[in-house]
């Protein structure tokens, strides 16, 4: 099974709108974000409010391009792919990096980032690390995605600024050691909103 794989998410037009959509939010609703003093505990946060417009935007690209991706990964069909959540998010400046370590039950599951303009380590995007301690990092364009199993760990350096679009995926039928289907990621899980 592929553990990253990168591709086209939309056209680089589509993504810098949405970008300059959530950038007026965020100049409205979370200043901290634009201060380089301002350090955070988490990576990054959830934007909770966004336009009916960026919505429909987001919900077409979920359900064209974004499903399609994990399924790839999961190596099974886009039928056999349940959506489990899905939220724009900015990238933070850090206290101090860190990595977060995956749990056993993310194996099934999978997160596609498209980047709202460009995005790489230096600006938010972690880089992953398999089980043998191999790192990959990428660099995104605006409307590039990235696909990634959730079973890796994530390093991220401690630097933010990055505009992305995540959503969480699942095969269908998954289970975790209770034999009960998971429906929540538990690297996200609790993730904090952008006020």
């Amino acid at each position: 099974m592929p553990a990253c794989l990168k591709a086209n998410g939309m056209s680089p037009e589509a993504a810098d709108a949405l970008r300059e959509e959530l950038m007026t939010w965020i100049r409205q609703n979370f200043p901290a974000y634009y201060s380089s003093a301002e350090k955070f505990d988490h990576p990054l946060f959830r934007i909770t409010s966004i336009s009916t417009a960026a919505d429909k935007a987001f919900s077409k690209y979920i359900e064209n391009i974004a499903r399609a991706q994990a399924a790839t990964i999961l190596q099974t069909t886009p039928a056999a792919v349940d959506y489990v959540d899905q939220y724009p998010i900015v990238y933070t400046n850090m206290k101090k990096g860190k990595k977060v370590m995956p749990e056993p039950q993310t194996m099934d599951k999978v997160m596609v980032i498209l980047a709202l303009g460009k995005l790489d380590k230096g600006n938010g995007l972690p880089s992953f690390e398999d089980s043998a301690q191999n790192v990959r990092g990428f660099a995104l364009e605006s409307g590039e995605l990235l696909a990634a199993t959730l079973d890796l760990a994530h390093i991220f350096y401690g630097t933010g600024g990055g505009l992305a679009h995540l959503s969480l995926w699942t095969r269908r039928g998954a289970t975790s050691g209770t034999g009960t289907t998971e429906r929540t990621d538990q690297a996200y899980e609790g993730l904090p909103e952008a006020r």
